[in-house]
């Protein structure tokens, strides 16, 4: 008996989440939760299970439940309470979309900008190899840009968004091979290295051979010699100060599919695991930079990596429909 109020319970779930205003699934859920003690067990211990009882939770079925067994011992539902409760599924589904809508709209103006100043970009879950006319190549990962300059005197690449791994090629009179990405500046002659840009900070890490990194923006510094194996993160404001050691797996992982953090903010995950990913993944967290997060995620699975470092924190993921997924507090 216990394991068929289990299996209805589980089923009702999935009906409410998908059908939310419909009234005889309503009426049909309503009927099973007060035929039986059992029921009403059953669905409590569901509702109190992570990432299984979100849209029954947040549309008040708990209280409602509560409010039944307090004010009623018969196997029959209030109208009232039934009322109440399509009331309650409506406002939160209507809220819902709209919310959806107004996000997907926020999310992508602040890229139009980017993608008229970009030589070359890459789309969400795509990664791309390019030919520069040199005859280096960049590796683009998803979602990525960069802009090309390249003149007599220099080559100039700038990192407007994601990661690049770039493999220079030596010319036989040398012109600078010069990386911008936000406020750090790489300049190399030939050599493989990584380019990552976050929301505060960029790093580089090389692979092969040796590069100087010094601030783009600030004023005239010592570089910073960075030889393989090493990383350099440099913030919005602070200079480059020196190198540090890194594992060689880890250097563009991301090439298959795999990224590697140390203490990186939630945010600077949730970015990068959006650019690999068909839907779009929202923070709704306070303070969201406060949020450290360390470990290796799948980017080939987004949606179960952004799930994996919800459970680590004590956080949950919202769906809405299929392609919105938002992270937020119990």
């Amino acid at each position: 008996m216990a394991e068929d109020s289990r299996k209805r319970a589980v089923q009702w779930m999935i009906a409410l989440q998908e059908k939310p205003d419909d009234a005889a699934t309503v009426d049909g859920f309503m009927a099973w939760l007060m035929a039986s003690e059992a029921n009403k067990q059953a669905w409590s211990t569901l509702e109190r299970g992570r990432g299984l009882a979100y849209a029954a939770r947040d549309a008040g079925v708990a209280s409602m439940i509560s409010d039944i067994d307090n004010k009623h011992t018969t196997n029959t539902a209030p109208t009232g309470a039934v009322e109440r409760l399509r009331q309650k599924r409506h406002v939160v589904s209507v809220s819902l979309v709209a919310l959806a809508a107004v996000l997907l709209v926020y999310l992508s103006a602040p890229m139009i900008w980017l993608w008229m100043a970009a030589d070359h970009r890459t789309h969400e879950g795509k990664m791309a190899t390019i030919t520069l006319q040199d005859g280096s190549s960049v590796q683009l990962g998803a979602d990525s840009a960069i802009a090309v300059d390249f003149s007599k005197a220099t080559r100039n690449v700038s990192v407007l968004v994601g990661e690049a791994y770039f493999e220079v090629k030596s010319e036989v009179a040398p012109r600078p091979f010069v990386v911008t990405s936000g406020a750090m500046q790489v300049r190399v002659t030939g050599t493989a290295f990584e380019v990552r840009r976050r929301r505060a900070a960029s790093s580089v890490s090389v692979s092969e051979g040796e590069i100087r990194v010094q601030s783009a923006t600030g004023p005239t510094q010592r570089a910073v010699v960075v030889s393989a194996g090493n990383t350099v993160v440099q913030g919005l404001k602070a200079m480059p100060t020196s190198a540090s050691p890194t594992d060689s797996k880890e250097i563009a992982a991301w090439r298959e599919g795999r990224l590697y953090v140390e203490d990186w903010s939630l945010a600077d995950v949730v970015d990068v695991l959006n650019r690999y990913s068909t839907s779009r993944m929202v923070l709704a967290v306070w303070q969201p930079s406060r949020i450290r997060v360390t470990g290796v995620y799948n980017l080939k699975r987004p949606l179960n990596s952004l799930r994996l470092i919800a459970l680590s924190n004590g956080l949950r993921v919202r769906s809405i429909g299929s392609g919105l997924h938002v992270l937020s507090p119990y």
